[in-house]
This record gives structure tokens, sequence and C-alpha cells, in this order.
């Protein structure tokens, strides 16, 4: 989160320096590592959903073999499966909320970003419009030009 916040900020620098080749750079940098953020929480959220596929396959034919088949499964052996199938939920869930939580973190840092920006093109916007009424009020009254 510390890192967004700070490439953000970067990007704000480069705004109010009116340096394009610094926000040029600034963007695609940010663009890059969010592609690569997305990336890596794609691929830890599809290797979590496997474990936790694997981890139901196994419970369930543990069950299964118990039920169907009359084998005697142990209380121990029950217990671990369920353990692990509940351990890979948990992880899952883990993955989503921590993604959620990257959402709202990266939305909000960017929301920031966003009026911080806009605010400094429109402070600009006016100084430039109080500039022009200043030289079109003393062009009026005989105090320039």
């Amino acid at each position: 989160m510390y890192k967004t916040i700070q490439d953000y900020e970067g990007m704000t620098v480069a705004i109010q320096s009116d340096n394009y080749d610094e926000l040029t750079k600034m963007m695609d940098y940010n663009q890059a590592q969010l592609h690569g953020a997305e990336l890596a929480n794609q691929n830890a959220l599809e290797q979590a959903q496997t474990r936790y596929d694997d981890a139901v396959a196994a419970y369930e034919g543990l069950i299964s073999l118990a039920e169907e088949k009359g084998m005697e499964i142990t209380d121990a052996e029950i217990d671990a499966a369920k353990k692990a199938l509940d351990d890979a939920q948990s992880e899952l869930n883990s993955i989503g909320n921590n993604m959620m939580t990257g959402i709202a973190t990266g939305v909000a840092a960017g929301t920031t970003f966003a009026v911080g920006a806009v605010s400094t093109v429109m402070n600009r916007m006016i100084e430039e419009a109080r500039r022009k009424a200043a030289e079109v009020d003393a062009a009026m009254n005989g105090d320039g030009l």
C-alpha cells in the first residue's frame, strides 16, 4: 500500500512540475506495476483455488471410501482431511480478502491522486484567468500595454 501511495505521489509531482516526460514515465511505470500485481494476484488465487479443489476431492473421496466401499477410515484420517479442507478454505478466503483490501486501497489512492491532479490543473486555470483578467483590467484603465 505504501508503495502505491508513493507511486501516485510521484505522478502528482510530475503533474505539478509540468514535466510531461516524467509524467509519461510515471504513468508507464504505474501501469506496469498494476499489471504485475494483477498477474500475481490472479496466480495466487488460482493456486489457492486448486489447493481447495484438491482438498475437497480428497475429503469427499475419503468419506466415499468409508460410506460406499465400507473401508475403515480412522477418525484421525477424517480429521486430517477436514483440517486440510478448512486450511485450504481459509487460504482462499484470505487471498480474496487481501485482494479486495488491495483494490479498495488502490481505488482510494487513485481517487486521492485524481482529486489532487484535477485540483492542480484547476488552480492553474484559475491563476491564468486571474492573470488575464488583470491584464485586461490594466489595459482598460490605461495601466498596461
